[in-house]
């Protein structure tokens, strides 16, 4: 084989991985901007915008219905009453809410129906129903250890 044709094929083959690199990378730049504006698209079409007036509709749901929306019940007899709530979107909100006993804070996600009722989609309970015994308030390696003799001596009397 002469010279020139080695040569040649060695200018193919560099002109083929050339033209093989550009379209990978347009291809991946292609997908890759497919994928971000899909997200932003199922995004959009994700989050529900509600005005101010449903809002507030919302809000007056929360606060009168906080004991049925409340995945843990009251204690002792009590009704839980909302002490803060802040919106996080037009239909999501953080609730702070207590019974006097104990204090909860959940996420409340609520929606509309095509009838114009308020459902409530989603409750995600934030503060952990196990970090409220007030029997454990002290972390365990915190607890004072008991002592026994006078245990021993409280049940004798």
């Amino acid at each position: 084989m002469g010279k020139q044709a080695k040569l040649l094929i060695s200018f193919l083959i560099i002109i083929i991985l050339g033209v093989s690199v550009y379209f990978l990378t347009k291809n991946y730049e292609n997908q890759e901007n497919e994928i971000i504006s899909a997200g932003k698209m199922e995004l959009a079409e994700e989050l529900p915008r509600y005005d101010a007036g449903t809002q507030a509709q919302f809000a007056t749901f929360i606060r009168e219905n906080i004991n049925m929306i409340s995945p843990e019940p009251a204690v002792l007899g009590g009704t839980f009453y909302v002490t803060n709530l802040n919106w996080q979107r037009s239909n999501l909100a953080t609730v702070d809410y207590e019974d006097g006993h104990i204090a909860l804070r959940a996420e409340v996600e609520l929606d509309l129906t095509e009838n114009g009722e308020i459902v409530v989609s989603n409750v995600n309970l934030i503060t952990p129903p196990d970090s409220l015994n007030s029997d454990n308030l002290l972390p365990e390696e915190d607890q004072p250890e008991a002592d026994a003799d006078f245990i021993l001596e409280a049940e004798v009397y």
